[in-house]
């Protein structure tokens, strides 16, 4: 942020009563075709309707209020310039060799408080008054300093320009990248089973394997009992005359007769509670 400033006047008294231009708009550029009001003493308007900040301060001084640039007005002009560059980067170019100057214009009202008005790109450097003509090169002269000597030399000067703030602005490719997603199946070709390990039923459902088989002739005895067995864990068996269920763990069974060269069928369930007879 540059230190030094000029102040400008409008030709006219100020009122918001009235919004002509002529009292608004302080740009030279538009105070040059209005002629100025005959004031007397010390509200008598200055050559060009500007001052310089050195006249700015002997003002202060005047009113016993000297040390209000330095405490005060700059120090809230920094704050208002810093909230609205963090607040502007996103819409900034941040690329190499690349810088922007900026002029801020402010408002200070009768009791010293500094309020923004607005901030302009390219602001005018033209040496159109006496005022002017001295701020204006030395900006440009200073502008160099900082742009060129100081980023070859850490050392070198940068004239009346100070860092208020740094931050570290990340890099950004100026082109944007393909960012494509490649997906692949995380599925094995050969799938294995594994063996049917005993369920502990205090905790987990009933498992029961399904089988159904189809014998050729019978060779048991007419009235033998074929036991169909449902298990709620472990080995699963069955027998005739009585199903010699000692095989069978946890085992609870319920008998069918069958005749000679009948069906004969073992078939299972998911069960959600343990020690469940199917019949």
């Amino acid at each position: 942020m540059y230190r030094n400033c000029y102040l400008r006047f409008s030709s006219r008294q100020f009122n918001l009563d009235d919004f002509s231009e002529s009292i608004h708009l302080t740009n030279y550029s538009i105070q040059k075709n209005y002629a100025k009001e005959v004031r007397e003493g010390a509200d008598a308007l200055p050559a060009s309707n500007m001052w310089s900040l050195k006249r700015f301060q002997e003002h202060l001084q005047s009113l016993d209020k000297g040390f209000y640039w330095e405490r005060k007005i700059y120090p809230d002009m920094k704050k208002n310039i810093l909230a609205i560059v963090c607040a502007s980067l996103d819409g900034m170019k941040m690329e190499r060799n690349m810088f922007e100057l900026y002029g801020a214009d402010f408002m200070v009202t009768e009791n010293f408080r500094t309020m923004l008005i607005e901030i302009n790109t390219s602001p005018d450097l033209s040496s159109s008054t006496d005022v002017t003509s001295v701020i204006c090169p030395a900006v440009l002269e200073d502008l160099v300093k900082v742009v060129i000597d100081n980023t070859k030399d850490k050392r070198a000067g940068t004239g009346q320009f100070e860092l208020i703030h740094s931050l570290e602005i990340p890099r950004v490719a100026p082109y944007g990248y393909g960012l494509t997603v490649d997906g692949r199946s995380m599925q094995s070709k050969h799938r294995s089973k594994s063996p049917l390990s005993p369920i502990n039923t205090s905790t987990g459902p009933t498992v029961v394997s399904t089988a159904t088989s189809t014998p050729k002739r019978s060779t048991a005895a007419a009235g033998t009992t074929v036991a169909t067995t449902i298990a709620t864990g472990g080995i699963i068996s069955t027998g005739a005359n009585g199903g010699n269920a000692k095989h069978s763990r946890y085992a609870a069974s319920s008998s069918e007769s069958s005749s000679r060269g009948s069906k004969t069928s073992l078939t299972s369930v998911i069960l959600d509670r343990p020690r469940t007879t199917l019949k």
